[in-house]
């Protein structure tokens, strides 16, 4: 009784709306991406990479959010209050990886605004950092034995979901350094060749089902029987 007067968002109304938002963030950077003009060959394989990239870490972090939630109860304001910042910012992703584009992808090499990227990048960087460490967060709280919300035998898995969001937030903000924006490899500043490195172990490690704090109901369902 007491958890229920706690509720102040049904859970169900929590998951709509956050579907929604995570919706809205991938059409924004679709019509973003449509509405913005090619001017070269070079230019539509940056954006179509760009694309793909927002894509990517939207989809996978909707993948381990949803898992998430859909074990860990909605019974604190803190579990509120952290579940509307996380979708907070995933709507700003989408508008600073568009100014990102606007200061890099150019057709004028004079117009590049390089001031303009390293900021953008920065907080873009913080952005992303934001979002892990918060579903690391809510990791945690299932890998707590005492909550009792996952098997005992899937505890551990939970717990190397939660160190290993850690230090991916850990690698974006470590990345906002300035040393990492003036440094470049082919052109292209570090700082956001640093970003590929933790989006690609996080898709092998959930295509392999390495676990990352992500429920399997199969395997639950026999630990609990």
């Amino acid at each position: 009784m007491t958890s229920q007067k706690l509720l102040l968002i049904p859970q169900a109304r929590l998951e709509m709306f956050s579907d929604l938002i995570f919706g809205l963030s991938l059409s924004i950077s679709a019509i973003t991406l449509i509405g913005s003009p090619a001017y070269s060959q070079a230019s539509i394989i940056n954006k179509i990479i760009s694309f793909i990239f927002n894509f990517t870490v939207l989809i996978m972090i909707w993948i381990r959010y949803t898992g998430t939630m859909a074990i860990l109860p909605i019974e604190t304001g803190q579990i509120i209050f952290l579940n509307l910042l996380m979708l907070l910012l995933v709507g700003l992703e989408p508008y600073l990886l568009s100014i990102i584009q606007g200061a890099l992808f150019v057709i004028n090499p004079t117009d590049l605004n390089l001031g303009m990227a390293d900021y953008a990048t920065s907080l873009y960087a913080l952005d992303i950092a934001g979002l892990v460490a918060i579903q690391g967060f809510f990791t945690h709280i299932l890998s707590r034995e005492e909550k009792g919300l996952v098997p005992s035998s899937l505890l551990h898995k939970y717990r190397i979901g939660r160190n290993a969001q850690l230090v991916l937030a850990a690698v974006f903000v470590f990345s906002v350094l300035p040393q990492f924006w003036t440094t470049s490899i082919l052109g292209l500043p570090l700082r956001i060749q640093i970003w590929w490195i933790p989006l690609f172990g996080s898709v092998i490690l959930i295509v392999k089902k390495y676990g990352l704090g992500i429920p399997q109901k199969a395997e639950s369902e026999r630990s609990r029987g």
